[in-house]
């Protein structure tokens, strides 16, 4: 009788392995969720021309408002056009504790945290806020709002393609 070929383990399977010993064991869990968890769900690439840093800044809004509104709802649009993922629909499972109990029996706690402000990790804490939040800069009332678009002024049905704003030179009327 020969012996039986053994096979070795792939790096993602030892790796798998060990986040499953983890995961049975972890009284607190906490998922920190970047820009990758909604890329499958992105409808396209968000103002490739500009640097979208020096846009969502204060100074950015002093000195350009039209562009930065123009930004913005860009944003919202690529955001009302997203549906969740497979990754966005088992973490919302996981804030059920009877689904958390059958990944991390032990967890007594389970926290998402990410980046990523279109909306669909509804249970999340979201670190740079929410898109479709408002507010107003004089007093600091702050709602949610989808209408889509916010005023006449940001329609853009009649631009054509609108795949990447940040090159069109369309100013917002101030009135």
């Amino acid at each position: 009788m020969s012996p039986t070929p053994t096979t070795q383990a792939t790096e993602e399977e030892i790796l798998l392995r060990v986040f499953q010993a983890a995961t049975r064991t972890a009284q607190h869990v906490i998922v920190i969720a970047g820009a990758g968890l909604s890329a499958a769900s992105d409808g396209g690439g968000l103002w490739r021309s500009l640097d979208a840093t020096s846009l969502a800044t204060p100074s950015a809004s002093a000195t350009n408002p039209s562009l930065v509104w123009q930004f913005y709802h860009y944003r919202r649009v690529k955001a009302f056009e997203t549906r969740p993922n497979k990754a966005h629909n088992l973490l919302a499972k996981l804030s059920v504790p009877s689904f958390l109990k059958t990944v991390a029996p032990a967890a007594k706690t389970y926290h998402l945290i990410t980046q990523n402000v279109d909306g669909l990790s509804t249970t999340a804490l979201q670190m740079h806020g929410r898109i479709f939040n408002v507010k107003c800069t004089e007093c600091d009332y702050c709602a949610k709002d989808l209408s889509n678009p916010l005023c006449p002024s940001l329609d853009v049905s009649n631009i054509g393609s609108y795949h990447d704003a940040g090159s069109k030179e369309v100013d917002i009327p101030e009135s």
